[in-house]
């Protein structure tokens, strides 16, 4: 790969889908705006960062959770920084939570509005989960919109027991043989729009993942021979549920639910405060409307709505407050005790027909992928997202990664990170080491008597967060082989850089989270705002190019500019264009105490970039 120097891009207009406003949503380079009355002036929205609140004057700050002011983002290419040669436009823009993008064979295009994320938004004031199309002629329409309701969500054990429809988030989503495969929460489900009756034309052909904790399973893809590639993630942070997993699995009334090995595995019998104690979560989960369980301290007071819901309440007497690996929040942890491998486990790549027939996994013993494909020599490659500083168990330092996933192998997770052990010394740079939760016997039998799993082929920046990949194309002047990747950015109010303190961070916060990062950081752990960015990926050297950033490195909002947010996505278009889903304003901030997730509605955007005007020094061989 040749290096090349960043600059700005240049605004283009025109583009193979011309502008169009419909339901609110903007499709094509975004046009002139008249200023809404009352609303604060174009010239101060860049001054604050490029958003514009309806009803206060100033969003990026700290709001508590959940709480939903409508915003308006104004998306601007001019301040992305692309190489020479590279055009990006905005395509898509006001768009709530956008998780992919899809091509049909005739130009169509569907946008995938994932709904409620559990990151902040309020799912009472965010729009269910959605598939939108937009044809080539600038019509649109909402093409699926039916969600599973919350009620049923909470009443049944499985997914494979409540009715059809999206359970939200949606993650990915691709075009094959004429029909829309959908990834949402515990399902694969396709939508087949030549199908003319309502009853038939959305059928889920995967039920029933384990995928109730803080992610979810990951997008459909299709390999060489024409078989369903996906990706189940892990319910907890590092082998146990954590408290981010805990309170996803409160909310939707899971309180069975946790890892599954993909093999036995003997445990060492190690334990954990429940991480609702650790969070200090008490407060409300409702069950049904008008129904409630009040939770306290990590134990549970109050009614119980459903005749089922006695699973709820934690065993009486010692260890009801514990839990340990491969089990429920309440499941506690015995040393050498088995538990038991299922062909659906956590943590694995799995295949299957075009229907859903002849599932089987791949590999497993990773934590999450949110992108994967297949390169051109036929391997499939995927992002993998490192363990962070979530309780318990937690670490600081893991690398985010990129894999060649191999058909058979055990990837190490829950006792090594990035396929390091979790006592490697640059674990112990802040807290001790990560002790094993399986016992040595155990890593030997999964490793085939190595001492480490296969490494990775790149590491990539601590919390740089891997989300959407996709192999390069020689007409867009990138190798084949290579891999564009983008990153989400980091979550956690330590890592966003000093010389940029947003206003959603007091003063004091802000010196306390200086009080405590560590003296002595591991070689290559940068503090200022990893992520944020599409990086192109040259798999032969292990070298990282920026493709697509901003000028002040982090997301646009926090350098008071109107750019790159938070990229989750690409993909090509059949224009031979890259198109990066860009899923809106996510801040992180410190709210009594803790680190809270602000998630906002209308913010999201899709970029297109293309090539034209002086190549320059180009990327690729």
């Amino acid at each position: 790969m040749r290096s090349f120097r960043g600059a700005r891009a240049r605004a283009g207009r025109g583009g193979w889908l011309g502008a169009a406003v419909i339901a609110g949503i903007v499709v094509g380079p975004a046009p002139a705006q008249e200023p809404t009355p009352g609303a604060t002036p174009a010239a101060e929205v860049k001054e604050r960062g490029g958003v514009v609140p309806i009803e206060r004057e100033d969003m990026i700050r700290l709001v508590p959770p959940g709480d939903q002011t409508p915003a308006i983002r104004r998306p601007d290419p001019m301040e992305i920084l692309a190489p020479p040669g590279y055009i990006v436009e905005t395509f898509a823009t006001r768009l709530d939570f956008p998780a992919d993008i899809a091509f049909s064979d005739r130009g169509e295009v569907f946008i995938a509005e994932s709904g409620p994320l559990g990151l902040g938004d309020s799912p009472v004031r965010t729009p269910p989960a959605q598939i939108i199309q937009v044809r080539p002629d600038n019509t649109k329409r909402v093409i699926y919109d039916t969600n599973v309701s919350t009620a049923d969500v909470r009443r049944a054990d499985s997914s494979a027991q409540m009715p059809e429809g999206l359970i939200p988030p949606i993650t990915g989503m691709t075009w094959h043989n004429g029909k829309l495969y959908i990834s949402h929460r515990s399902r694969i489900s396709v939508l087949d729009l030549s199908d003319e009756d309502p009853r038939t034309r959305f059928r889920t052909i995967v039920n029933g993942l384990p995928v109730w904790g803080r992610a979810v399973n990951g997008k459909p893809i299709f390999d060489p021979k024409g078989k369903l590639v996906f990706f189940v993630p892990t319910q907890g942070n590092a082998g146990v549920i954590d408290e981010v997993g805990a309170s996803v699995i409160l909310s939707t009334n899971k309180l069975r639910a946790r890892d599954i090995p993909g093999e036995d595995v003997e445990l060492t019998g190690r334990t954990f405060r429940v991480p609702l104690e650790t969070a200090n979560h008490a407060g409300t989960y409702f069950a049904a409307p008008d129904e409630r369980i009040m939770v306290e301290a990590g134990r549970y007071t109050g009614k119980v709505p459903y005749e089922h819901l006695h699973k709820l309440v934690p065993p009486e007497g010692e260890g009801r407050d514990r839990t340990g690996a491969f089990a429920p929040i309440w499941g506690g942890s015995e040393a050498g005790r088995v538990v038991k491998g299922e062909r659906v486990c956590n943590g694995a790549f799995f295949r299957c027909d075009p229907d859903g027939k002849n599932l089987e996994r791949i590999a497993w013993g990773f934590r999450d992928s949110g992108g994967y494909g297949f390169a051109p020599d036929g391997r499939l490659i995927c992002t993998h997202e490192g363990i962070d500083t979530t309780a318990p168990r937690s670490a600081w330092f893991d690398t985010d990664s990129v894999y060649e996933v191999v058909a058979g192998e055990w990837y190490g997770w829950p006792d090594f990170f990035g396929g390091l052990p979790g006592d490697d010394p640059r674990f112990g740079y802040k807290g001790d080491p990560v002790e094993p939760l399986l016992t040595a016997e155990t890593h030997r039998r999964l490793l085939g008597g190595r001492s480490r799993p296969r490494q990775p082929l790149m590491r990539l920046p601590v919390q740089s967060t891997p989300r959407g990949m996709a192999f390069g194309r020689a007409d867009f002047g990138i190798d084949p082989g290579d891999v564009l990747v983008a990153e989400m950015g980091t979550t956690l109010p330590a890592f966003k850089g000093p010389y940029l303190v947003d206003s959603a961070f007091r003063f004091e916060e802000w010196q306390q989270i200086l009080e405590e990062r560590p003296a002595q950081v591991p070689p290559g752990v940068e503090w200022d705002w990893p992520g944020f960015k599409v990086q192109i990926l040259d798999l032969d050297t292990g070298r990282a190019f920026d493709f697509l950033t901003n000028a002040t490195r982090g997301p646009a909002t926090a350098g008071r500019g109107t750019g790159l947010e938070r990229p989750v996505q690409l993909e090509w278009g059949p224009d031979g264009a890259l198109y990066v889903v860009d899923i809106g304003v996510i801040q992180p901030a410190m709210f009594q105490g803790r680190t809270v997730l602000n998630a906002h509605s209308q913010t999201g955007v899709i970029w297109r970039v293309h090539r034209g005007g002086h190549e320059g020094d180009l990327p690729g061989r």
